[in-house]
Parts: structure tokens; sequence; C-alpha cells
């Protein structure tokens, strides 16, 4: 019983360990980067640009505040047609990824165009979809 208490404590002990030293401090090792910029890129740029150029201009962007940003991957903005994506990526990922878009916005606001929302229309030399 107790070597089973001291596990669960040490495994709780080293998640804190990796998130504070990660990208729990707002910084991102080399990996981490380029695991969100490859996860930006096949999941997010299809609707927030491949530069991070189609964002609301929304108080998330202003501040050191990440959960709001964490929150809105993982839960999802659905009256926006954002899906969630917290059954996809794992905590850190996720983390990671706020991250990488809050530091990647551009530093003029006012650059950035709208989002691609669920009633925009997406068309190809081929096809459209709604």
């Amino acid at each position: 019983m107790m070597k089973n208490k001291l596990a669960i404590s040490w495994g709780i002990l080293a998640g804190l360990i990796i998130c504070s030293c990660s990208s729990g401090n707002g910084q991102l090792s080399r990996e981490e980067h380029e695991l969100a910029a490859k996860h930006y890129q096949q999941y997010c740029a299809g609707c927030h640009g491949a530069n991070l150029e189609k964002f609301e201009k929304k108080d998330w962007m202003y501040g050191n505040d990440i959960e709001n940003v964490i929150h809105s991957i993982t839960s999802g903005q659905e009256e926006m047609g954002m899906p969630a994506f917290g059954v996809t990526f794992q905590p850190e990922e996720i983390r990671a990824l706020a991250f990488y878009v809050k530091q990647g916005l551009p530093e003029n606001r006012d650059e950035l165009k709208p989002a691609l929302s669920g009633n925009d229309v997406v068309e190809s030399e081929v096809q459209k979809f709604l």
C-alpha cells in the first residue's frame, strides 16, 4: 500500500516538474516548438492561416494570460465554428500549441484578418465547401 502511494506521489511530482520545466514558463524547447508548429499547420492553419494571420482580435492576445488560449483549443469555440481538440492532443501539446500561437501573432494586431468561421464557404478550383 505504501509503495502505491509513493509511486503515485512520484508520478505527480514528475508531471509537475515536466510541466514547469517546459512550456509552463512560456518558453518552448526546440522540440516543443517544432511539434507545435507541425500541429498548427496540420490542424489550425486551414482556418487561422499558415502564418497565424487569421484570428479575431480578442482579449487573450494581450497580456500573459495563456489559460484562455488553452481553454479554446481544448474545448473549442462552437459558436465560432472552432472544434475542440481536447481529445486530439495531450495537455502538454495543447499548452505548447497555445504558447506557439500566442508568440507567433503579428506585433501589429491590426494586420490580422478574420478567421474562417463555420458559416464561411471554402472554395478550390474544383469544389466548394460550406
